[in-house]
């Protein structure tokens, strides 16, 4: 209704890799932690998070 993009935990982490707020090793580990309390994830998106964040590691080097 408002017309605000809706992200999730997923988004806001790469969002946050992306912007050098988080490095990619400490967002894996954020979602790793939200799983290990609860958090679901289908494996197909933890697998495409993960890819997205070592395409994020190899730009930066």
């Amino acid at each position: 209704m408002m017309k605000i993009p809706v992200l999730g935990l997923v988004g806001v982490l790469l969002l946050a890799v992306e912007r050098g707020i988080l490095s990619p090793q400490m967002a894996e580990a954020l979602l790793q932690e939200s799983i290990d309390h609860g958090f679901r994830l289908s494996d197909r998106l933890h697998q495409a998070f993960k890819d997205r964040l070592a395409l994020s590691a190899d730009e930066v080097r």
